[in-house]
């Protein structure tokens, strides 16, 4: 599928504005990381215009940009797509889901995108028992601190990760917290073995969480979904429920969207210790 060429219109027209979004366009279209080139193709732009448009889109981090010269679209351009959750297939798709885990488990169920090395909470769903979370719709929190994020930071690839976390100091939530990127990676490294991330008490002191990531069309993580229980009634029945239906959940999420789950590529010790 290619982009429309550009209508000349007489009023109300900015080129470089419309030239932007069709460069953001192509991005959101094609099912793989692209090309200065395959971009230009893609839009019929001039190779000069594509490539001074992403170099400005990376600067403000609505497009990044890997170690093999290839682009693919930023969190800036993520959380704008999350701020119409609202009206979105992934919002009705989450709700559904998460009314679902409500009626089996009982517990709240809640919904992040990442940006940079944080995880911004886009929806909720309360569930029926009392649980005291620390997140809100809208509110931050660091990734490596939350099941959400660590499902999210597991499915970035190696390079990106490495940018991520090269010299980055690791906030400190609570004693279980991770605080080295040494244990953050063999961490993640496991949650790619078993397809699902764990929070225990790292976030909030006797909290629990379960996370596994939402995929889109090209295999990207686009999202992860939650459940949050409190460690007191954290018993093995209890937890197998919870982790069947957020593993349910996510997988029916993906399909939904029309996601691509990608194969496992990595084992425990794939990435390279180049960052410590």
């Amino acid at each position: 599928m290619s982009i429309m060429p550009l209508k000349k219109t007489p009023k109300y027209n900015v080129p470089a504005t419309a030239k932007t979004l069709q460069i953001l366009e192509a991005l959101a279209i094609l099912d793989k990381r692209a090309t200065l080139q395959e971009l230009v193709e893609q839009t019929g732009l001039p190779k000069s215009s594509v490539y001074v448009i992403l170099a400005t889109l990376e600067t403000l981090r609505y497009v990044e940009r890997d170690a093999n010269n290839t682009y693919h679209l930023g969190p800036k351009a993520i959380q704008f797509g999350a701020a119409a959750t609202q009206t979105a297939n992934l919002s009705q798709l989450f709700h559904q889901a998460a009314r679902k885990i409500v009626e089996e488990c009982g517990e709240t169920v809640q919904l992040a995108i990442l940006d940079q090395a944080e995880v911004i909470y886009v929806a909720r769903e309360d569930g029926t028992r009392q649980v005291q979370l620390v997140s809100r719709i809208g509110r931050r929190l660091p990734a490596h601190a939350t099941g959400l994020g660590k499902a999210l930071l597991a499915a970035l690839p190696e390079d990106s990760f490495n940018a991520l976390f090269a010299n980055r100091q690791l906030s400190i939530l609570t004693a279980h917290t991770i605080n080295s990127v040494s244990q953050l990676r063999a961490e993640l490294n496991l949650v790619r073995e078993q397809g699902y991330a764990q929070d225990n008490q790292e976030s909030a002191e006797g909290l629990q969480c379960l996370a596994a990531p939402i995929y889109d069309h090209s295999g990207h993580a686009v999202a992860a979904i939650s459940v949050s229980f409190l460690s007191a009634r954290a018993s093995s029945e209890h937890f197998q429920c919870i982790l069947a239906s957020i593993k349910n959940a996510a997988q029916e999420i993906s399909m939904g969207m029309g996601g691509r789950i990608p194969a496992i590529k990595q084992t425990r010790n794939s990435l390279v210790n180049s960052i410590t």
